[in-house]
């Protein structure tokens, strides 16, 4: 401890004042990682802690803050609390706009009607936080905005966060599928993209019209692309977006599309083989299969990952085989095939699935998917196989099946079965799926 003048009395070394603060900060979660009533309550004494420390002294300032406004959540329907908070960012004594690495907007309307919507109007305010690395936005209606406000708001709002490295749309509305290209082009560190339920064509009349200018250009730095096709269509303008901007050559190497449906299949056999080497790891889910069984037949025709020379992980997700769903023998039809089209050296295979008892999954054909693995030389690399999904009740049931029925595979591939994994997505924590 050093001493400085009497009337201020003996101060600590900032070493030790970080090596505080830096302790009080793990009493309990962001509020983004609130999963549980008990872990919300730690989080309100973590924030009241670090407010005591902020107000301690000017040299235990700026170390409360860095923790304090590292992630701002503004709460759905909380109108006063973000009208409050743009406010402040707008105030030319506002010193807190440099902390802010993580922001979280929920905009304030439900199913029920249209509540108060804030967040356009707050726009240009929101723009100061320049140094935000991951952006999440929440039920957001960009397509109530005149083409005038969005020019002069809602693109310069975007092309603000110029560190955004991460960035999550759910919910969201756009327009046109052009308004929503508009502002992702304008990221230009942007590496991570996810978009769920999120429509792009709520104008049914302006999504036909023809664009006259060119596309503007991906980003370039984008290398992991989450697309829920929420509305049929949506995935077409984005994947075409990416895969086929003249000039441009898409580096994606993690790839989650929710939800293909035949409509959708073709568009994203092209994206795929654009990808071509840049590709590692791929998940997706097949649907209406219990609807149209020729789907299947389609999926199969046109998705050949044989291009992607660099995959290592596949991910088939939502292999609903259990009862009551009428689907049920023919959900996993389309995985043989799938996997005789693959010609990298693999590494695992995951299996998502939905059973009721070990039995249900029989209704994958493991010979096709043994025979595969045998007879190719690339299959050679393979680590793993996981069944993710069985309840807690049969897991370890589940997973002896796997390991009887698959007993004719190399000795050195792990054969397991997971719950579910949690799924994040910034502020919103549940059950995969």
């Amino acid at each position: 401890m050093s001493c400085s003048p009497a009337k201020h009395g003996p101060t600590l070394p900032n070493e030790i004042v970080d090596a505080i603060i830096d302790q009080v900060h793990t009493l309990g979660p962001e509020m983004s990682e609130c999963t549980a009533p008990c872990e919300a309550s730690d989080y309100r004494v973590r924030r009241e802690t670090l407010g005591a420390c902020a107000l301690t002294s000017r040299s235990w300032l700026p170390r409360s803050r860095y923790f304090l406004f590292r992630t701002v959540h503004l709460l759905p329907n909380d109108f006063d609390r973000c009208t409050a908070f743009s406010s402040l960012l707008s105030n030319p004594l506002c010193t807190l706009i440099s902390y802010v690495r993580t922001l979280i907007i929920r905009e304030a309307y439900g199913f029920a009607g249209m509540g108060a919507l804030w967040f356009n109007d707050a726009l240009p305010q929101l723009s100061a936080l320049t140094n935000v690395q991951t952006l999440a936005i929440f039920g957001a209606r960009f397509d109530r905005m005149r083409p005038d406000h969005w020019s002069s708001a809602g693109i310069p709002f975007f092309a603000h966060m110029k560190s955004v490295t991460d960035l999550y749309l759910t919910g969201c509305q756009f327009r046109t599928p052009d308004q929503c290209l508009d502002a992702l082009s304008v990221f230009e560190s942007l590496e991570n993209l996810v978009m769920r339920r999120t429509s792009l064509d709520m104008d049914i009349l302006l999504g036909f019209h023809l664009r006259m200018e060119p596309l503007p250009r991906p980003p370039l730095r984008l290398a992991s692309l989450s697309l829920d096709s929420h509305r049929m269509g949506n995935y077409d303008a984005i994947l075409r977006w990416i895969g086929q901007t003249p000039g441009y050559k898409p580096k994606i190497s993690n790839l989650i599309l929710e939800r293909v449906t035949d409509t959708e299949t073709i568009v994203v056999a092209q994206f795929l083989q654009q990808l071509g080497s840049s590709l590692e790891s791929l998940e997706f889910t097949v649907v209406d299969v219990a609807d149209d069984y020729g789907m299947l037949d389609t999926f199969c025709h046109y998705v050949d990952l044989r291009h992607n020379t660099s995959l290592q992980s596949i991910t088939f997700d939502q292999l609903i085989i259990c009862e009551p769903y009428g689907g049920r023998f023919e959900m996993s039809k389309y995985v043989p095939g799938v996997l005789r089209t693959i010609k990298a050296r693999m590494k695992e295979i995951t299996f998502r699935v939905q059973i009721n008892t070990p039995k249900d999954l029989d209704l994958i054909d493991w010979n096709e998917v043994i025979s595969t693995i045998k007879g190719g030389e690339n299959w050679k690399s393979l680590e793993s196989i996981v069944v993710s999904g069985p309840r807690k009740e049969i897991l370890e049931d589940s997973e002896k099946w796997m390991r009887d029925r698959l007993g004719a595979l190399d000795s050195k591939i792990r054969i397991s079965c997971t719950l579910l994994p949690r799924v994040k997505v910034m502020g919103v924590s549940t059950l995969h799926k």
